[in-house]
């Protein structure tokens, strides 16, 4: 008699499974077939844009055109040329020290992306982080010499390009790079430089603001002097927004130190964007 319970409590199992087995694959099925789905079409799309960048032939040069590549490749090179040993008279501490600025705006714009752009970077780091960055601006301290960075950059790139152009490999990508040059040099002389710092924890987070303060100047290439000038003093604002993503797996501690690191980053980012938008209202057209 007990075989028989036995027996037909395990047929009651079995039969219970199996309708827990059809019932959760009937549920998951058409989440497993979009997920097919959407993981067919993105390998479509990486798979046609890999075919396409393999199969991409260069816009090839007409001989009009790798003329003129030519001729602007040495134009461009003889100014960078002469721009840099006029550097080294025009840029130094106390060159600089004697530049005072004018009555009219500076000529250079230095922030042409919107406040949302702004934004973006500022709290997620986007693609657009080349809008915002160091790079933008050349950062020195106080005394210290300055090497044209800038005009040693660009012309290592027309180096390159410039032995393309000799094999014969050059193309219109080139004459579009050398067109686009820019003319200009954008320098900070610093005097304080005061890192934000973000403490607490994800329920009270709290942050000392960052502050950079200084000297900004531009440099023109092609005019061989400084331009414009004007104070800089930027620093965070008084609320910063913050997201931040963990990991299912990611222990208390881990959640509150990438917290604070995550902090940290956007704080920097902020101070950046903060600096730029700065410099956009303070610099000034050279006096005369």
């Amino acid at each position: 008699m007990d075989d028989n319970v036995e027996a037909f409590a395990r047929a009651r199992k079995r039969k219970l499974w199996t309708r827990l087995f059809v019932l959760g694959a009937l549920f998951l099925s058409p989440c497993g077939y979009l997920g097919w789905r959407f993981y067919s079409a993105i390998s479509a799309i990486s798979a046609e844009e890999s075919h396409r960048q393999a199969n991409r032939k260069p816009r090839g040069l007409s001989e009009a055109e790798r003329a003129a590549l030519r001729s602007e490749l040495a134009a461009v090179q003889g100014r960078l040329g002469v721009a840099r040993g006029a550097w080294t008279r025009d840029v130094t501490p106390e060159a600089l020290a004697a530049v005072a600025p004018g009555d009219g705006p500076c000529g250079v714009r230095v922030n042409e992306k919107t406040a949302q752009t702004a934004a973006s970077y500022a709290r997620y780091g986007s693609t657009q982080s080349n809008y915002y960055r160091d790079g933008l601006f050349r950062r020195h301290a106080a005394g210290a010499p300055i090497p044209p960075l800038d005009i040693d950059a660009q012309l290592e790139q027309l180096g390159k390009i410039a032995a393309k152009l000799e094999a014969g490999t050059a193309d219109r990508e080139e004459l579009t790079q050398v067109r686009g040059l820019k003319d200009t040099s954008l320098i900070v002389i610093v005097t304080q430089d005061t890192a934000p710092v973000a403490r607490g924890t994800s329920e009270a987070l709290k942050y000392t603001p960052g502050r950079l303060v200084g000297t900004a100047y531009v440099y023109s290439f092609s005019q061989q002097r400084i331009i414009c000038v004007g104070p800089l003093d930027a620093m965070n604002g008084e609320s910063v927004e913050f997201g931040f993503r963990y990991k299912a797996n990611d222990g208390i501690f881990d959640k509150e130190d990438k917290m604070l690191e995550t902090a940290r980053v956007i704080l920097l980012r902020d101070l950046e964007v903060q600096v730029i938008q700065e410099l956009d209202h303070s610099l000034r057209a050279a006096a005369p």
